[in-house]
């Protein structure tokens, strides 16, 4: 959670360096892959840091801006959900629960799911520096431990204590440990 001005200036300082420029060109108009999936995630940590400092109107400029930018790109993240260190790998359908929370360093891919179950409130629950492919579905009000690699396609309906482990299939189960 960003509490202050310097938590928020470090965060942005920090994830910023995640989004290398492809096209100058394209980066300097705003059109790159990177450069928007950067504006959006620098106008939700600003959502982050009004919302939890209590500044109303500000709250609300950010919001509407993040808001924009997940809607037309299919983002639908809420403040507090990740910790410093967000890294969206590419444009594409990411839904996570409002009740959600993940560690620092996160790298997270298209069309993936962090949700609640049957109408419950509760999302789950990962560590730091977390690995989520392509099209994984973590389900539930469980938890997953640091270092945790989930691999494409996979559904996870469980929680897993065991730390740097890789979690793959439909119902996911451990494949490997590094």
């Amino acid at each position: 959670m960003i509490k202050t001005k310097a938590e928020l200036k470090q965060c942005l300082k920090t994830e910023k360096k995640s989004y290398v420029k492809t096209s100058w060109f394209l980066s300097l108009i705003g059109l790159s892959e990177s450069s928007i999936i950067w504006r959006y995630q620098k106008f939700l940590r600003k959502w982050e840091y009004h919302y939890n400092s209590n500044h109303k109107c500000r709250t609300l400029f950010y919001k509407m801006k993040a808001t924009s930018i997940g809607i037309k790109y299919g983002f639908h993240i809420s403040p507090n959900n990740f910790d410093i260190g967000l890294y969206i790998v590419h444009i594409g359908s990411i839904l996570i629960n409002k009740n959600t929370r993940v560690g620092k360093n996160c790298r997270i891919h298209i069309n993936t799911a962090l949700v609640a179950t049957s109408g419950k409130e509760n999302g789950p629950i990962i560590g730091d520096n977390c690995y989520i492919g392509v099209g994984a579905s973590i389900i539930g009000g469980i938890v997953l431990r640091d270092n945790i690699t989930i691999g494409a396609g996979a559904v996870v309906t469980k929680s897993f204590e065991e730390s740097s482990i890789t979690l793959g299939g439909v119902p996911a189960k451990i494949i490997s440990r590094q």
